[in-house]
């Protein structure tokens, strides 16, 4: 996930009101990890912004989203081709109607960011291009990738980088990541996650 660190410094954190921009936060997708974003942007807030009482925070307006992201059959699996939920893009024009861009706590709506942009009339701050400008950054050329289904969203984009990247193909840990991602985002904590799949 795109480290609140990089959010922070995406506007000028000076500490004087004027400066903060609010951010609008689709989340939801899931819940745990919405959470742990707005944990890691205030942690970083009390290290990058003078503090004074609650005022040396950016504003942020959190939309928690009870639904697939994209439309899907009834086994879950996604129509294609893929189409965004109409649900999701009307929190989208929501939330920018609030906020000056948005953040996306989950990596496959990234694949539709450009119908989230234009529904919620803002842009959309993209975990998906922090984390590929970090490997551009450190010269990596081969990197492992984990993800709910074919984590396309990254490896399609790391082709384009000229840098290789791994995942999970067989088809019983596949399906094994998978339940495991889902149980997260029912709620069981995010360490459980790699444990459960990298057990013999």
């Amino acid at each position: 996930m795109m480290g609140a660190t990089g959010t922070l410094t995406a506007f000028a954190a000076t500490g004087a009101r004027t400066a903060f921009k609010t951010i609008g936060v689709l989340g939801g997708i899931g819940p745990q990890a919405t959470m742990d974003f707005e944990v890691r942007v205030h942690r970083a807030a009390q290290r990058l912004v003078p503090q004074r009482e609650n005022s040396g925070y950016p504003p942020m307006v959190v939309y928690f989203h009870r639904h697939p992201p994209i439309l899907v059959n009834e086994d879950s699996s996604p129509r294609f081709p893929i189409r965004p939920d109409p649900r999701l893009l009307a929190a989208a024009a929501r939330l920018g109607s609030w906020a000056d861009f948005l953040v996306i706590t989950s990596n496959g709506p990234h694949l539709i960011q450009d119908q989230i942009e234009e529904a919620a009339s803002c842009p959309v701050l993209s975990m998906i291009d922090v984390t590929l400008d970090e490997v551009r950054r450190r010269g990596w050329r081969k990197v492992g990738v984990l993800g709910f289904g074919d984590p396309i969203v990254y490896t399609a984009r790391l082709g384009q980088l000229n840098a290789g990247s791994e995942t999970i193909t067989g088809e019983d840990l596949r399906r094994r990541l998978d339940r495991e991602t889902q149980t997260q985002h029912s709620g069981t904590e995010l360490r459980c996650l790699s444990v459960s799949v990298l057990k013999p």
